[in-house]
């Protein structure tokens, strides 16, 4: 049934590229079950309290707005166009257009998908993997029935940078009051290399893009430093999420608290002085609404 199909944006987000940060969340097995009973178009708006990628975020704060609108071919393919409205203050404006694409599939316990996207990001933009402009992932899980085990790979691409992200998810599904509402807990392990990380701090956050109202000075020694362990596949973060959702006729209303545990995060130099962009455990929040025509 249509009223089954969850399709939660985090991130920004949040694919894998999305599901590696805050991106849209993988559909599972019902969600594939439900795709091919025919084709469809869904319009959505979705809010995330704040940008957080990996584990990773800027010390400012970067919420967004986020409209967008996919197509699902009942034979699997999928197509979604997407813009993210910085809410802050200090900068509203359009800060991103993400375009993407792939194929979903599933045999009875089995399911899985391919897709790729492409991130068009403001050049002043504080997103913390704005400095990527490309993704392209797989993933494939298994329904246990107590459990739904996920697995993804994904490629990121930026003009400086090309990082390898691999992630296992553990999650249930849970359904209330004649299957309207909702209840989805799931922990998301991630690890990877971060050199998008690096291409950050060192071509836009430092300045080298003429980002306003920030320096520009220590770039070489931030890329001498960082350069060294970003290339590194370790161990990245730990989310813990509870995605709610509510439907009603064609409608879907959800929310995604999610607690996020970094891990390893590297140490930036600047003007010969060492620190570590360390936020502690980070909390953030997407809400939005969506319809099925």
């Amino acid at each position: 049934m249509k009223k089954n199909i969850s399709v939660t944006i985090l991130l920004c987000l949040l694919a894998p590229f999305f599901s590696a940060g805050q991106t849209a969340k993988k559909m599972d097995s019902t969600d594939l079950r439900s795709l091919y009973n025919s084709s469809y178009v869904t319009a959505a708006v979705n809010y995330a309290s704040d940008w957080v990628f990996a584990g990773r975020k800027d010390s400012v704060k970067c919420p967004y707005i986020s409209p967008a609108v996919s197509y699902y071919h009942k034979s699997g393919l999928f197509v979604r166009g997407q813009l993210s409205y910085l809410t802050a203050a200090s900068a509203g404006r359009i800060d991103m257009f993400s375009f993407s694409g792939g194929y979903l599939f599933s045999k009875n316990r089995l399911y899985g998908g391919a897709d790729g996207s492409v991130q068009l990001f403001n050049d002043s933009s504080y997103a913390v993997s704005s400095a990527m402009s490309g993704r392209i992932g797989v993933y494939t899980g298994y329904d246990f029935s107590i459990f739904e085990l996920t697995l993804d790979v994904n490629g990121l691409f930026g003009q400086e940078a090309t990082d390898l992200l691999t992630g296992i998810e553990l999650s249930r599904r849970f359904w209330l009051f004649n299957d309207r509402v909702t209840i989805y807990p799931s922990v998301y392990v991630l690890a990877g290399t971060q050199n998008y990380y690096s291409d950050y701090y060192t071509t836009r956050r430092s300045g080298a893009k003429g980002r306003a109202g920030r320096g520009g000075t220590g770039e070489s020694e931030v890329t001498s430093l960082i350069s060294s362990t970003t290339r590194r596949f370790e161990l990245l973060s730990v989310d813990i999420s509870l995605p709610l959702s509510y439907s009603f006729s064609q409608c879907k209303i959800s929310f995604t608290p999610v607690y996020s545990f970094p891990q390893n995060i590297p140490v930036v130099t600047t003007n010969g002085i060492t620190s570590r962009q360390d936020f502690g455990n980070l909390f953030y929040w997407t809400a939005g609404i969506r319809y099925i025509f």
